[in-house]
């Protein structure tokens, strides 16, 4: 007869040190979306100016999107903004608005760049613009260690209560081999 005991005590060691991996990576995910700045990361402040190349299309994004405008009680289509690079005067910016039932979570409209270069973007009434896709703009590493403490927690929970479940635990008995005679 094999005992299972080395076995068992090897999955809720993995178990334990994945669940305990999960949370250290969740919350390495919430220092390091504390210092970034998107428009998804709650109290971030929008970048006064934002690197752009001419041609490309860009993605404008306030905290809250379509609702937001709506708690102001606008309509997107109702949205203008401007941009300028420094030292020159704000122009018009050309904006493909989403709708007002987007499902969009942040993003308000896209604008292709007229310019290569540092912009600042406003949309009066709106305080906090972000260009999400910004060049050289860091992309979300918070996100990913997420990720990660997802996946650890999404195996290390079950792997940890699946041992617990296990005959012989908590005065259930062992199962009787049937040629124990």
């Amino acid at each position: 007869m094999s005992d299972s005991r080395p076995a068992t005590s090897r999955m809720a060691f993995a178990g334990l040190v994945l669940v305990f991996a999960g949370l250290v990576f969740w919350v390495v995910s919430r220092w390091i979306a504390g210092g970034e700045s998107h428009s998804f990361t709650p109290g971030a402040v929008a970048p006064t100016y934002v690197e752009v190349t001419a041609g490309h299309t860009y993605s404008l994004a306030v905290p809250g999107g379509a609702l937001t405008v709506a708690g102001q009680g606008r309509q997107l289509k109702s949205v203008q903004c401007t941009a300028n690079q420094q030292d020159q005067a704000p122009a018009p910016l050309q904006l493909a608005l989403e709708s007002d039932t987007s499902k969009a979570t942040d993003r308000i409209a896209t604008f292709v760049a007229q310019d290569t270069g540092l912009i600042h973007v406003a949309c009066p009434g709106l305080t906090h613009v972000f260009v999400d896709n910004a060049d050289g703009r860091a992309d979300d590493p918070s996100g990913r260690w997420l990720v990660l403490a997802s996946i650890a927690l999404a195996v290390g929970i079950p792997l940890t209560l699946s041992v617990l479940r296990r005959p012989g635990r908590f005065g259930r008995p062992l199962p009787v081999p049937a040629d124990a005679d």
